[in-house]
């Protein structure tokens, strides 16, 4: 097949196939995606200037706004430990009452946070001794050697006078029971070690 560039120039030719382009034209710009270009930077621009420091009174406020988090925090994990000792101490409180180890104060009371006398504890342990099936009983005889026995209230009489029959109360130096005294942890220790070794 005869070419058909034959039917024409050279020149000719080129301006059928090639399209016509400007003499120095620009190349194209490539297209901008959706989003917004960021603006060029004046490299002769002023830095910006920095952000001004707290004053000692906004730092003060800060300050005092974060101790004031901490220490509600710390507020409440103590609120809530409180909490479950106190499940926990109910609990024990009940089953003591349950078996007749306390009875309260007379008045529907129990005063946990109150101090316990000599013979408030005394009575409670020789009503728990009877709990456990320990025989444990006594006199007026048995309170007689002491010189501050007429100070042991009634309710505690009997149950002060079985465990000095038994040996777990021995009194002080003096020959006194002390029974309204606080009765200290090492007291505490002492007895329950005597009871322990019967």
């Amino acid at each position: 097949m005869p070419s058909i560039f034959k039917h024409f120039s050279r020149s000719k030719a080129e301006d059928l196939l090639l399209p016509e382009l400007e003499p120095d034209a620009p190349p194209p710009e490539p297209e901008q995606s959706g989003e917004n270009p960021e603006p060029e930077k004046d490299a002769d621009a002023a830095p910006a200037p920095p952000e001004p420091e707290p004053s000692k009174a906004q730092q003060a406020i800060e300050y005092a706004q974060l101790q004031a988090e901490m220490i509600t925090a710390d507020a409440r994990r103590q609120a809530d430990e409180l909490l479950q000792k106190v499940r926990q101490d109910a609990q024990a409180i009940a089953a003591a009452r349950s078996l007749g180890i306390v009875n309260g104060d007379g008045t529907g009371r129990f005063r946990p946070a109150a101090a316990l006398t000599r013979q408030d504890a005394m009575a409670m342990l020789q009503r728990a001794m009877s709990a456990a099936g320990i025989a444990a009983a006594g006199s007026e005889s048995d309170l007689a050697a002491f010189s501050d026995a007429a100070q042991v209230a009634s309710y505690a009489r009997g149950a002060v006078a079985a465990l000095i029959r038994l040996g777990i109360v021995q009194g002080d130096e003096a020959g006194r029971i002390n029974p309204g005294a606080n009765m200290t942890r090492a007291e505490m220790a002492v007895i329950l070690h005597r009871v322990l070794t019967l």
